[in-house]
Parts: structure tokens; C-alpha cells; sequence
């Protein structure tokens, strides 16, 4: 949900107030925070099984993404169709979306899908090889290190034009370096290591959040006040920061309720489908988009929010009656 409200002003209503604007971006601690919490069921489940059930278990999750991913692909797809029938597309367009789709995503925000199946399956497949789990986290710590350097620090490095060749040659390829590689991979990781062993104590896992937490949102700072880069969504302080995030939580024992089942689609589904509002009904019908940009900010995230969120809970709601539905969480 704070990825949501998150877009919104940053697309929508970005005159809103500096307070509510840099308090949104703890919505940075959600993509890294996701990655991570699956990580954790996954292998938590993994554990449980015999050796010969777990690439078995791999694969059905692998599918379970995929119908996901497939199912909102074919929905935001239709939608540039549509975009693209009634005001045109050059081939250039065509060719970069092509291009896009293939080395991150089909539709912006979904990414976190495939990125999510590529680091679990970059974890799983070093675990299934008898790669210790010291090791995991050095190759781990090494991808982040990559990513938070191209993502939070490229116009540093572009200064020096050995690194500025390689980040222009990678983002030629890749686009961006918030992929499942560099970033899902990593905290799928911190997932693996705490489902492995948690030996920390919630004091301490607790107050080890709140340093690395004040050392992220310092970095990010530092990074926008020195012009280091445009984004401050994968500061080195946010892995150290979700790791011990996670080994608190999961030092809580909570009674299961259907609630927190229902919570999590919810949730889910929110990710999923801000698009539409966001994104493909705006493409469609730009005056949608006027609309929401003329309205007064707070209005605007009030406005979405509800939207996004009634859309969310009808198709849970009908998922009951038509089981086909589940595929889209």
C-alpha cells in the first residue's frame, strides 16, 4: 500500500507537502522487504522436505509465479494494444517495449515477479549445489554492491570513464540494475540465511533495525544532496536494515487467522493492480490522467487509494465464485 501511495504523488500530486513526500519513501523498504519475507517461507518450506520433493516444490512455485505474472501480463498487454490502436506507436516504441520486456518486465511495477523467481531461483540452485550458506551471502553481498552502485551512485561513477563505460554498456542491455539478479537474488538471501538459523534476540535485532534504518534514510539523503544519483532506492544501509527487520518480526509467534490470509492477497493484489489506474486507463483515456493531476494532491491519493484498493477486495470477493480469479495473486 505505500508503494501505491508512493506512485501516486510521485506521478499524480508531486506538489503535495515535503513531509508526506519523503515520508512515502518508506516505501522503499517494501520491494527488498517482499523479496526477503518470501525468501523465508520459501526455504522455510524447503527445510521441511525430503531432498527429493524440493526441486518439485521449486518448480510448483515457478508455475504459481508464472500464472501470476502470465494472467496481469495478458491484462496490461491488452491494454497497449488499445493505446497503440487508437494514437499509433512507432517502431521505435515497439522495439524499446520488446526490449523492456524481455530483460525486466512486461508492464511497469510487475517486475517485482519475475525478479522474485530469479532470485529464488539464483538462492535455491547455490543451496541445491552445497554452496554454504557464508558463501551465499558473499555472492549476495557482492550482486547488492553492484546494484546500490548502479542504481544509487551512477552519476558518482560516471565521473570516472572506466565505470562510466561499463554502467552505459549494462544499462544498454539490462536498462536498469534493480533486477532479480542484483537485487532480488540478495534479498532473497537475507529470506535463506534467517530461515536457516535466527539467533538473534529481538533486543537486538530490534535496535540493530532502528541503526541501520536512520543509516539508510542518512545515505539517502547524502545521495540527493550530493546529486550521486536520481534514485535512493537501494542504498547499501537498506540490506543490513531488512535483515534485521525480518529477524524481528519473525521472533513473534502469531496465531494463524484467515485475516492475515486475506491481508496478504490484498496485498498483493494492490501491487498488481495500481496499474490500471496509474497507468493503462490513463494511456487509454489521457483525460483520466488530466483529471487525476488537476485534482487537489491529497484528493488525488485519497481518490486512487480507494480505487485500487475497492478494485483489490472486489476480485478477492469474486474469487470465491470463480476460483479462476486466484490466478491474479
Amino acid at each position: 500500500m505505500s508503494i501505491l501511495l508512493s506512485h501516486t504523488q510521485n506521478e499524480y500530486a508531486s506538489n503535495i507537502t515535503p513531509f508526506v513526500h519523503d515520508f512515502l519513501a518508506v516505501s522503499n523498504f517494501a520491494v527488498p522487504f517482499f523479496f526477503a519475507c518470501s525468501g523465508f517461507l520459501f526455504f522455510s518450506k524447503v527445510f521441511q522436505l525430503q531432498p527429493d520433493e524440493r526441486f518439485s516444490y521449486y518448480k510448483m512455485y515457478s508455475i504459481r509465479l508464472g500464472k501470476t505474472y502470465l494472467a496481469w501480463t495478458i491484462i496490461y498487454f491488452s491494454f497497449n494494444v488499445i493505446t497503440w490502436t487508437l494514437y499509433g506507436v512507432t517502431e521505435t516504441e515497439l522495439i524499446n517495449y520488446f526490449h523492456r520486456f524481455i530483460v525486466i518486465t512486461s508492464y511497469p511495477t510487475i517486475w517485482f515477479l519475475p525478479a522474485l523467481w530469479i532470485g529464488i531461483s539464483i538462492i535455491f540452485l547455490l543451496y541445491s549445489k552445497g554452496v554454504n550458506s557464508r558463501n551465499i551471502l558473499i555472492i549476495s553481498c557482492c550482486l547488492y554492491f553492484i546494484c546500490s552502485m548502479g542504481e544509487n551512485y551512477n552519476l558518482l561513477l560516471q565521473q570516472f570513464s572506466i565505470a562510466n563505460t561499463l554502467i552505459i554498456s549494462y544499462k544498454t542491455v539490462f536498462i536498469a540494475f534493480r533486477n532479480g539478479f542484483l537485487m532480488g537474488a540478495p534479498f532473497v538471501c537475507i529470506g535463506y540465511l534467517l530461515a536457516v538459523k535466527n539467533n538473534i534476540s529481538s533486543k537486538t535485532s530490534f535496535i540493530l533495525t532502528l541503526v541501520f534504518s536512520v543509516l539508510f534514510v542518512f545515505e539517502s539523503y547524502i545521495i540527493r544532496r550530493f546529486h550521486f544519483s536520481d534514485y535512493s532506492h537501494c542504498g547499501l544501509f537498506l540490506f543490513p536494515a531488512t535483515y534485521f527487520l525480518l529477524a524481528f518480526l519473525i521472533k513473534f509467534e502469531l496465531r494463524n487467522r484467515s485475516i492475515y490470509i486475506w491481508l496478504r492477497n490484498l496485498s498483493i493484489l494492490t501491487f498488481l493492480s495500481q496499474r490500471l489506474i496509474l497507468t493503462a486507463i490513463p494511456g487509454v483515456l489521457p483525460q483520466f490522467g488530466v483529471y487525476l493531476t488537476e485534482m487537489e494532491p491529497y484528493s488525488t491519493i485519497l481518490f486512487v487509494f480507494a480505487i485500487v484498493m475497492s478494485i483489490s477486495i472486489i476480485i478477492i470477493k469474486l474469487s470465491e465464485k470463480y476460483k479462476i480469479l486466484k490466478v491474479l495473486w
